[in-house]
């Protein structure tokens, strides 16, 4: 539940309307909110054409759920961009596979219709640079991350080992014995 108070969490909550300024806002108004935000940006654009006041909008900005829905909403978008851009490139692999295996269409005026040419040799060898090119940036960037993740475990190890060697220095006391006689 996005609630702004810890107590309030068992107490039903109804939609509140716009002139009602005795009842709470529901999730779904402070989920629509959160959407509109993301579009929009603007707190006063946001806040009036759902009819939300601006200081109940401006102090959920300020609360922790807001910013984790907020985090949430932007990773669900990115997943969503994702898949459909791997769906747009599977679909342009398919085509250029295709056309390197069967030509390219092209209309014959003889025989009124459309034909299969043969792709140019310099046109496959352009695909084949653009396409390796793309796969040796994706080889080579896990490689950097791992790179750089264990060069920042190598300078926590040093780091530990400093804290490790100090030592608090020992306090020595002289002690003097004498014998009782």
């Amino acid at each position: 539940m996005l609630s702004d108070h810890v107590h309030l969490k068992n107490t039903k909550v109804t939609k509140r309307k716009p002139n009602d300024l005795h009842q709470r806002y529901s999730d779904a108004q402070k989920l629509e909110a959160a959407k509109l935000y993301l579009v929009i940006g603007n707190n006063l654009q946001v806040a009036a054409t759902l009819g939300i006041n601006l200081p109940a909008l401006m102090y959920w900005k300020k609360q922790k759920w807001w910013k984790d829905l907020l985090e949430d909403l932007r990773r669900e978008d990115s997943i969503q961009l994702s898949s459909r851009l791997k769906d747009i490139a599977k679909k342009s692999f398919n085509l250029v596979e295709d056309r390197l295996e069967n030509g390219e269409f092209i209309y014959d005026q003889k025989l009124g219709r459309l034909i299969r040419k043969p792709m140019l040799g310099k046109d496959a060898a352009r695909i084949a640079s653009e396409f390796l090119d793309k796969a040796l940036k994706i080889d080579t960037k896990p490689r950097e991350e791992e790179d750089a993740v264990i060069g920042r475990l190598e300078d926590l190890a040093k780091k530990f080992e400093e804290l490790a060697g100090k030592k608090s220095p020992i306090q020595v006391t002289d002690v003097v014995y004498i014998e009782d006689k």
